[in-house]
C-alpha cells in the first residue's frame, strides 16, 4: 500500500474534518520527504484550487480538491498515462 493510500482511503471527502487531516498528513510527509507537492501538468477538474503531489519513492501522483459549496472534495490517483500522448513518456 502506497503512502497515499495510508493518507486517506476515499475518493470523496466524508467531512470537512477529513480533508483538514489529509492537509496535516501531506504536510508532515513533505517535511519527512516521502511526499512532494508538484506543478498541475493537465488539470482534472479545471479547477484553480487543484493541487498535486508525488510520492518520492514510488512517483505515484494524486490530485487534491479542496470541498467547495457543490462538491465535498475529491482525492483521487492520477494515472501517468492520461498526461501523455501515444508514444511518449512520463518522466
Amino acid at each position: 500500500m502506497g503512502v497515499f493510500k495510508e493518507m486517506y482511503d476515499g475518493r470523496h471527502f466524508e467531512s470537512g474534518q477529513d480533508y483538514t487531516e489529509l492537509q496535516q498528513m501531506l504536510s508532515q510527509a513533505i517535511s519527512r520527504g516521502f511526499v512532494e507537492q508538484i506543478a498541475v501538468i493537465k488539470p482534472i477538474l479545471s479547477s484553480r484550487d487543484e493541487e498535486w503531489y508525488r510520492g518520492t519513492e514510488t512517483g505515484e501522483m494524486y490530485c487534491l480538491v479542496p470541498p467547495g459549496e457543490k462538491s465535498r472534495g475529491w482525492w483521487t490517483r492520477i494515472d501517468s498515462e492520461d498526461l501523455v500522448q501515444p508514444g511518449e513518456t512520463f518522466q
